[in-house]
């Protein structure tokens, strides 16, 4: 009797795991890449958040998901297998009714508004069964670091600019010298040039010999007289 009332407990388990509904099933290994861009985004633009959701084996229906605890995704596109998206406060979510390896990847696309320069985004890709409440469980990541505003440097701001002090070296002019004046030469009239180292010799030669000859002319004249 115990035996036969046990059979009756594994197939009434049996029975109720069968009517469940097929969205409680646990969807299969899924895997998924989330990319976003631009990688450094300024403040107040929007960063374009890129989902890609795989199944390698046939699986039971499920929710593909993109969120962010930084900001509500807004809707951006969506491939033909996916369905049925709602946006929440920090996601977005699709239904994937199909998933099997014989299609294409599933893209889901979103955008985000940047946060304040220098905060840090961060993204995930997330899949549950299709039930509602379901848990989800994260598949994939990326952080993005919102970009610094160019800062320009003003002379007279808070930065200092460096300045370099060139040092002007004066060189004096070489000191001009006075031209040489090279005195003519004179010759006086009549007079026989210069030779020699002394030009003033052969003249005193010759009046010491026209003194001589008057002294011996005087002396002949005054002996022949007195004879």
């Amino acid at each position: 009797m115990k035996k036969v009332l046990s059979a009756f407990g594994v197939l009434g388990a049996a029975l109720v795991l069968l009517g469940a509904p097929v969205g409680a099933q646990t969807p299969g290994d899924i895997t998924a890449t989330i990319t976003a861009a631009p990688s450094a985004p300024a403040a107040g633009s929007n960063i374009i958040v890129t989902a890609a959701f795989t199944s390698p084996q046939p699986s039971a229906a499920a929710q593909v998901q993109i969120s962010s605890p930084n900001g509500t995704p807004n809707l951006v596109s969506f491939t033909a297998g996916l369905s049925s998206c709602v946006t929440t406060t920090n996601a977005l979510t699709c239904q994937w009714t199909q998933p099997a390896p014989n299609v294409s990847p599933q893209t889901l696309v979103v955008s985000v508004p940047a946060g304040a320069s220098g905060s840090s985004m961060t993204f995930t890709a997330n899949v549950a069964a299709s039930a509602a409440g379901s848990t989800f469980t994260q598949k994939a990541t990326t952080t993005v670091t919102v970009g610094q505003a160019t800062t320009t440097t003003v002379a007279g701001a808070t930065t200092t600019v460096s300045t370099s002090t060139t040092t002007a070296t004066t060189v004096a002019p070489p000191p001009t010298e006075a031209p040489t004046t090279v005195a003519p030469t004179t010759t006086a009239a009549g007079t026989l040039p210069a030779t020699g180292s002394n030009s003033e010799a052969p003249l005193v030669i010759a009046l010491v010999a026209i003194a001589a000859g008057v002294l011996l002319v005087g002396g002949a004249r005054l002996l022949k007289s007195r004879s």
